[in-house]
């Protein structure tokens, strides 16, 4: 059955059935099917710079701070990822692909600030973070099977575009967190899967009553094949820059620097001995860089050609500038 119905705004007709509507300007002719639209895309509310960590130990291993009333929690040896609402961003802006039923766990219009983990001692099998969505159904297959597979975790640290204070901005965060853990639509999707863990985690804040608690922490974490810790000031607002109200308490320092020049091993002169490198920010001071692994001395020439920037661990530096025992970490990945 169908009846006939004039919008008094347009004067046009609408023709509706049980089943379908259609619109024309009149009742007779061909009539245009009404087609609903599609739900507007999540709002994007974060595109400036992440907050940064300094040091918490100056180049001569000497703490830069009281840390007694400061928070402490893991650093987590993954990659930085801000969801800024919509999507997920590395710290210098560029998209990374990820599953849709891993998208969906996350909340829609609020900006969260972490990092995509793999557990301790896993941060070569973070290049999967990398890996763009293949358009090829096979192969887009086999890569949300890599990512359900690897049981990846988002750990949750901050909320970038806040201006509350941190212990303020930690309590709105947590309940961000335990309200997407609890919706119903996350623990249907989370039940009905083979996840392996939720993927979405808090990070917890330890408050800091002593300079053994602190110690103590460290060296249980890093005797466990974890990077370190994070110390972050009381009552500190999140900064777009480097700051020192966020410091990063590591087993050795390390920076970042310029492949020059190789220098052959003294044993085999085919294969390589160390990388011949500069400092960033002063060219003048060169030094060699050891400890390659086998896969780096074999293929260098490709996967690590002059002007590489690489990033070493060191134990500070002489009094002309060079940083001592420098070993090679990784080579840096732009993205």
């Amino acid at each position: 059955m169908f009846c006939v119905i004039k919008n008094p705004k347009n004067g046009e007709y609408i023709i509706r059935s049980d089943n379908n509507i259609f619109e024309g300007r009149q009742a007779y002719g061909r009539p245009k099917k009404v087609v609903d639209r599609k739900p507007k895309k999540p709002e994007i509310v974060f595109s400036s710079s992440p907050m940064l960590a300094g040091n918490y130990k100056d180049t001569k291993g000497v703490p830069k701070i009281n840390p007694v009333g400061w928070y402490m929690s893991e650093k987590f040896d993954g990659y930085r990822a801000i969801w800024n609402g919509r999507s997920f961003k590395s710290r210098n802006n560029n998209h990374f692909s990820v599953p849709r039923w891993f998208r969906e766990f996350l909340p829609n219009g609020i900006a969260l600030d972490g990092e995509l983990w793999l557990g301790r001692e896993n941060f070569e099998s973070c290049g999967l973070f990398r890996k763009k969505m293949p358009k090829k159904k096979a192969q887009r297959e086999l890569w949300e099977k890599a990512w359900l597979e690897s049981g990846v975790i988002y750990k949750v640290y901050d909320l970038p575009n806040s201006d509350l204070p941190f212990e303020q901005r930690m309590t709105k965060l947590k309940n961000i967190i335990y309200k997407q853990l609890f919706s119903k639509v996350n623990l249907d999707l989370f039940n009905g899967g083979n996840i392996k863990k939720y993927p979405i985690q808090f990070t917890e804040q330890i408050l800091i009553d002593s300079a053994q608690q602190l110690e103590n922490k460290f060296l249980d974490i890093v005797g466990n094949g974890g990077e370190g810790l994070i110390l972050r000031e009381p009552g500190n607002y999140y900064e777009n820059k480097r700051s020192e109200s966020m410091l990063k308490y590591k087993l050795q320092a390390d920076m970042e620097c310029k492949i020059i020049g190789y220098r052959k091993s003294s044993v085999n002169n085919i294969m390589l001995g160390a990388f011949r490198c500069q400092l960033l920010d002063n060219k003048l001071v060169e030094f060699t860089v050891g400890g390659l692994n086998s896969d780096v001395k074999k293929t260098y020439t490709k996967t690590h050609k002059i002007g590489s920037i690489i990033t070493v661990q060191h134990n500070g530096f002489t009094k002309t500038g060079k940083p001592r025992h420098v070993r090679y970490l990784r080579k840096r990945v732009i993205f």
